[in-house]
Formats: structure tokens, C-alpha cells, sequence
């Protein structure tokens, strides 16, 4: 049932379920009992948990984690201004800093050294962010000198009560989705 490819599965085929039901693992099961709600479960959880919120058979690993939440499905930006960023997507820091954490840890990177190595694109030169970015404002007849892109770093000092000026919005649409 669980192999990765669908034609080698059990069940597969012209036989379809009747495969399943004779395979040996399932000889015991009453299958006209199963069809008619008949056959008692081996095993019920809520017959184990206390109350709706209990965690008791998660593993460990997973309760201990910090939750995050999932981020509102509404937009807070205007629908033109939200076309605008059509099919890209932003992540904040702090959770990508929290997901390679781990493995940075190990080998004693630093917050900063991350950052810099997801902007820079890990050392790839003109292939990462910084790269596309600069291409992008050459594109649009800026230098590296103007302000048409606000940085990941500045977006707490951003006025979101101010239109996008246009060059950002063209700029956005040279660069294309992440």
C-alpha cells in the first residue's frame, strides 16, 4: 500500500480491492461486518485522552516546540498594491534564522553570517539577491546609490501608508517570483 510507485501497489489493477481484502494480512478481518460498522476498533484514542486539548499521544519531540502561528489569510495591503507583489513571498528572519539554527550551530555561524549568506545568495556571487538586485535597478535606471528597494532590515522604519512609487512596482515585476 505504501510503495511510491502506484502500480506496485496493493489494490492496484483489475482486481482493485479484492487484492486488499485477500491479501494474508487482512484473513482475520470480517469484511461484511466492517461494511456494516459491526467490527470493534483495537484501538481508540479518546479512550486514552483527558479533554479536547490533550497531547498525550504526540510525540515529545513535537510538543516541545515552540508553536508558530500560521499569519492571517486576510491581506492588510489595498488589492492594487497586493498585485503589485503577486507570486512573491516573504518569510521573516527570525524563522528562517530558527529553521537553520541548528544546522548553523554546529558549525558556529553566526545570525549575521546567515543573513548575509541567504542575501548573498551563499557565496554565489551575481546568482543571489544582492545580484538580482542590482540587476534590477540597473534595469530600471537606478544605481546601487538610490532608495527604490526597501531592505529586509528597514521594513520596521517603512511608511505603509504611502503608495508604492512605480519604479518599485516594475522593478518587482523584472526580478519575477522567488
Amino acid at each position: 500500500l505504501l510503495k511510491k510507485v502506484v502500480t506496485e501497489r496493493l489494490g492496484y489493477g483489475p482486481r482493485d480491492v479484492d487484492a486488499v481484502k485477500s491479501h494474508s494480512f487482512f484473513t482475520s478481518v470480517n469484511w461484511e461486518h466492517v461494511i456494516n460498522r459491526r467490527t470493534e476498533p483495537p484501538f481508540r484514542p479518546d479512550s486514552l485522552l483527558t479533554s479536547e486539548t490533550d497531547v498525550s499521544l504526540f510525540d515529545p519531540k513535537f510538543t516541545r516546540e515552540n508553536p508558530v502561528e500560521s499569519p492571517a489569510e486576510d491581506s492588510v495591503l489595498s488589492a492594487s498594491l497586493s498585485d503589485a507583489f503577486q507570486g512573491f513571498t516573504y518569510v521573516a528572519p527570525a524563522v528562517l534564522d530558527s529553521v537553520y539554527r541548528d544546522t548553523d550551530s554546529a558549525a558556529g555561524a553566526s545570525a549575521s553570517a546567515r543573513r548575509a549568506r541567504r542575501f548573498s545568495g551563499g557565496g554565489a556571487g551575481a546568482s543571489g539577491w544582492a545580484g538580482r538586485r542590482q540587476a534590477t535597478l540597473d534595469s530600471c535606471g537606478g544605481g546601487a546609490d538610490d532608495q527604490q528597494f526597501v531592505l529586509e532590515d528597514d521594513f520596521e522604519d517603512m511608511d505603509t501608508d504611502e503608495p508604492a512609487p512605480a519604479a518599485a512596482s516594475a522593478a518587482a515585476a523584472a526580478i519575477g517570483p522567488a
